[in-house]
């Protein structure tokens, strides 16, 4: 009668345990699924960074390269300017 008893609290710690574990494990998995979207995002911003860092990199290098065109040929207008007169 006493093992019987024992045993009994022992299947009913078992059982206690078995459902915390259960919800553990459901906690881990949301957990899991948190941690992966988070990482595929951090990955995706990280990709448009990189194409939006590119875009201004060539967009700067564009108005540089005007600049220069121009600068280069306003100086040749003063020169046209100054043999005109």
């Amino acid at each position: 009668m006493q093992l019987h008893r024992r045993l009994l609290k022992k299947e009913a710690r078992c059982s206690e345990s078995r459902k915390k574990l259960l919800s553990v494990c459901g906690e881990l998995n949301s957990v899991c699924q948190i941690r992966n979207l988070s990482k595929k995002r951090a990955g995706d911003l990280s990709e448009e960074l990189e194409t939006t860092a590119a875009y201004h990199r060539q967009e700067a290098r564009l108005c540089e390269e005007r600049a220069q065109e121009s600068w280069v040929a306003a100086l040749r207008m003063e020169r046209a300017l100054s043999e005109l007169t």
